[in-house]
This record gives structure tokens, C-alpha cells and sequence, in this order.
């Protein structure tokens, strides 16, 4: 399964959400009134689904909506795994996880999914050209990022895609009414559920590469568990604080061979004003063996 984000446009280097004016106006077979009460004001994004900005009609509130295609490949089965996946992320309700609000039908039958809109840009674009964070910053996100993703896995959910563009950083009203920077995880397209029976979506996708721990390059699909999604958080944290990723090949070959057998570059020669608490933490998660 693809790793559409499910609030922003998919472009290769990552991109910014808005809620400010329409863009485009949605595709003249898009309908433009979802369920009774979500008007489809302008579209947000496609992947494997399309994604719009809509206004509940009954509360005036603004959300996003994930609607499949209509040409979609889903066999019956597959289709109610997918609705119990989103069903089960829906009871998550966690302040660092995109909140899903409701799974609708639209007079096609086919799947829609209400979510909250977020206005702000993934990492993935705030880090463009090679940028880094600080290391307080970094550490105020990883600790939004890794407390979502442990609720997730409480409830035996291993995101398994997760990279730089999965965390959303959103700008949301904070108590005394001052915009404050909120980090969101998205991009739960390729969770595994471990208490659902059937066949595992594939991890990751050819972007993604880079993010993959050494069991998923080797194929090991069966075998990926939350240490996946560790790993994969500790090479967002590589990147964040040395503005590049910590294995790097001229083509896609050779960095699945680096990843499942070389260590990564030496983060203390890009970063030597590191503690050494913080290189001591990434080689432990970057280790090759997941033990």
C-alpha cells in the first residue's frame, strides 16, 4: 500500500496545508455535497485517494475528507479490513495523532473519511535544502512524535511508513487564543494491525526507502513490529539535527545494501556539539539487529 499523507499533496519534497483561500474548484464529478451535510469546498491533495476540504454544513466546522476512487482495486475483504483499520485509529484520540471524525459513503457507496484540517507543512518541507533544527527543537518534536506512536502501539499499531513527511507541523490555537505549533502524526495508510487476521499491506513505498529498517529491506514483512517504526523515528531525528540522512547511495541498490550492512555516517563528525547521550541513543536504535 502507498503512504498518501492524508492532509496535504504528495509532491516528492513535501508540501504546505492552508486553510486559507480555495485553490482550485474540485473536479466537476466530484459532489460537491457529501452525506447530506460536508460541502466540498476545494481539493487538498491525491494519492491513492483524493483528498478535499470540506464545511459541515450543521456546525460551520472545516475538515478534511479521504475519499476512494472509484476504480479501486479493493477486493471485499480487503475493503472491511481497511474499514477496521480506520475504525480502530478513530479510538485512538491522542493530541499528536490526525483525529478521524467519521467514515461516511458517498452516493457512489464508496468510502469517505472526516477528518480534522490541519494548516501548517510537514517536516519534510520545513527542512527543505538540507535546513537542520536545533537540538532543543528536535527534541520538543521527537517527544510529540514517539508519545503519539506509543498510544499507537499500545493498542498493537505499528504505523510502518512512518518518515520525515509524517509528521505534520501544525499551527492550532492554544489557550489564550496565541497560534502554537502542534506536532501531528499522519500517514497511517500502511498500519499493521496485529489483531486483524489477512495479508500485511507492504511497508513502505519507493520514497521511503531511506527510512526502512534492515528487516523490511531484506523482506521480512512478517517481522515488522514498533522497533520498525523506532527506527524510522531515529532517522527523522538524524536528519533534523544534521540536515541529511544517515545512509546515503547514488542509487536504490546500493542504499538497501548500506542500510542492512554498513553503520550509519558518524553523526558526531556533522554534529560534534551533540552530547554524547544523544549519539549513544541513535547508534542503540540504529542498530542493525532489532534486539
Amino acid at each position: 500500500m502507498t503512504n498518501p499523507d492524508l492532509l496535504r499533496t504528495d509532491k516528492g519534497a513535501g508540501s504546505k496545508v492552508t486553510v486559507g483561500s480555495p485553490r482550485t474548484p474540485p473536479a466537476a464529478s466530484a459532489p460537491m455535497l457529501l452525506a447530506g451535510c460536508y460541502r466540498l469546498e476545494a481539493p487538498l491533495g491525491h494519492g491513492t485517494a483524493s483528498v478535499f476540504r470540506a464545511r459541515d454544513l450543521k456546525t460551520n466546522l472545516r475538515y478534511a475528507i479521504k475519499r476512494l476512487p472509484r476504480d479501486t482495486a479493493l477486493a471485499a475483504g480487503e475493503h472491511d479490513r481497511f474499514v477496521s483499520e480506520v475504525t480502530l485509529l478513530s479510538q485512538l484520540c491522542h493530541p499528536h495523532i490526525v483525529t478521524m471524525v467519521a467514515l461516511q459513503r458517498d452516493e457512489a457507496e464508496r468510502s469517505c473519511l472526516v477528518m480534522e484540517l490541519l494548516e501548517g507543512e510537514d517536516m519534510l518541507t520545513h527542512l527543505a535544502g538540507g535546513q537542520r533544527l536545533a537540538l532543543p527543537r528536535v527534541l520538543a518534536v521527537t517527544r510529540q512524535v514517539t508519545s503519539a506512536l506509543h498510544a499507537a502501539h499500545l493498542r498493537g499499531i505499528a504505523h510502518r511508513e512512518f518518515q520525515l513527511s509524517s509528521i505534520f507541523l501544525a499551527m492550532q490555537r492554544g489557550l489564550c487564543g496565541t497560534l502554537v505549533e502542534v506536532v501531528k502524526v499522519v500517514g497511517f495508510g500502511g498500519v499493521q494491525l496485529r489483531a486483524l487476521p489477512g495479508p500485511r499491506c507492504r511497508p513502505g513505498s519507493p520514497g521511503a526507502v531511506d527510512y526502512l529498517p534492515p528487516e523490511a529491506v531484506l523482506g521480512h514483512g512478517g517481522e515488522l513490529d514498533e522497533r520498525s517504526d523506532q527506527w524510522a523515528v531515529a532517522v527523522a531525528v538524524y536528519r533534523m539535527l544534521s540536515g541529511q540522512l544517515p545512509f546515503r547511495a547514488e542509487d536504490e541498490a546500493a542504499l538497501r545494501h548500506q542500510i542492512c550492512t554498513q553503520p550509519p555516517a558518524p553523526l558526531r563528525a556533522l554534529c560534534p556539539e551533540l552530547p554524547p547521550h544523544v549519539l549513544e541513543t541513535l547508534d542503540r536504535v540504529l542498530a542493525k539487529d532489532k534486539a
